[in-house]
């Protein structure tokens, strides 16, 4: 409102001119009521904070690191987990945009030698997924396997 009744901007003679009135504030002080909290709806449903997240963030990275020192099984999932939250906080994803993701999309955004390390694989291998060929590869197998 104040961009609009500024002089400098001329609203209000155009105004004046054209409909024979000016612009009045309808919300002022004396009528408005302040917010009382950020999030209006149910405290189980609010959006999470920024340090929330950067704590989410830090815990399941933390997570895969133990996971790859202890050699476990199941660091490239949870790799993966940690990649697809990143993604969906970055991006701002809904659960259906999310589940439309493809896997070999994620690969691609990873540096080789983290694909050499979670997936156990070589180099070469590892500079082939990372570079996406294995994308054309993969789609190469599956039209020859649904033609025959």
């Amino acid at each position: 409102m104040n961009y609009l009744l500024n002089p400098v901007y001329g609203w209000a003679e155009g105004c004046l001119e054209r409909f024979g009135t000016h612009p009045t504030p309808i919300l002022h002080d004396g009528n408005r009521r302040e917010h009382l909290v950020d999030y209006e709806g149910g405290q189980e449903r609010r959006p999470m904070t920024r340090e929330e997240c950067q704590l989410l963030f830090d815990h399941i990275d933390d997570r895969v690191d133990r996971m790859i020192k202890r050699g476990r099984k199941g660091a490239l999932t949870a790799y993966r987990d940690s990649t697809l939250f990143k993604t969906i906080y970055g991006w701002g994803l809904r659960v259906s945009e999310t589940s439309g993701l493809d896997r070999l999309d994620l690969c691609t955004q990873m540096q080789s030698a983290v694909l050499q390390r979670l997936l156990g694989i070589s180099p070469a291998a590892a500079e082939r997924w990372a570079a996406g060929a294995i994308r054309t590869e993969y789609a190469a197998e599956v039209a020859r396997r649904s033609d025959g």
